[in-house]
């Protein structure tokens, strides 16, 4: 159970901080635009 728990633990972190690098890439080109235009 305890190895289990660190395996999905692990994925979430994982999964978790690749939506959040995308999310800020993508906030940060519409802020680029908005600041362009």
């Amino acid at each position: 159970m305890e190895e289990d728990e660190r395996a999905i633990m692990g994925l979430v972190v994982i999964v978790g901080f690749v939506l959040l690098w995308i999310f800020l890439e993508e906030f940060g080109y519409f802020g680029l635009l908005t600041i362009n235009k």
